[in-house]
């Protein structure tokens, strides 16, 4: 029986360390990078794989915040869209997301308008361009903003 145990023991610390020296299988491939993910959906291309949120806001009604906006980004597709989320059930919600190469010279956007509780942008590819990224929810009836970049 204790050789048993042993040998036992001896495998589970083999294929435990063995866990700690393979490599790791890679997430699947993204299908596009920068530019060419203007106007992709970061879910079928793969770039939602590795979404960070780079700036967030909360989106406030008298005085309680009822939902939030996200600028979300894939580092690996260096593409960027807006996620909106109601804290307050389903409503009309608007999101979007613009591409700035210069100060106040907008030359990129990607805009949705949807029902739910979440919703999200296709993407805009951005490398040094500031990202602006806006929602709304209809109660509120004006817009939340965050930028980064």
């Amino acid at each position: 029986m204790g050789l048993q145990r042993g040998i036992v023991t001896a495998v589970l610390l083999i294929f435990t360390g063995l866990m700690f020296i393979l490599p790791s299988v890679p997430a699947a491939a993204a299908t596009c990078s920068y530019k060419s993910c203007d106007g992709k959906s970061p879910v079928t291309t793969g770039c939602s794989m590795d979404g960070q949120t780079y700036a967030a806001k909360s989106i406030v009604r008298n005085g309680a915040v009822i939902g939030k906006v996200e600028l979300r980004g894939s580092p690996t597709c260096a593409a960027y869209w807006s996620r909106v989320t109601s804290y307050i059930g389903a409503q009309n919600l608007n999101e979007g997301v613009f591409r700035y190469d210069l100060p106040g010279h907008q030359n990129g956007s990607q805009t949705s308008n949807d029902y739910g509780t979440s919703a999200y942008t296709h993407m805009l590819g951005a490398f040094e361009e500031q990202i602006k990224a806006c929602g709304w929810i209809q109660v509120v009836n004006d817009y939340t903003c965050v930028t980064y970049g």
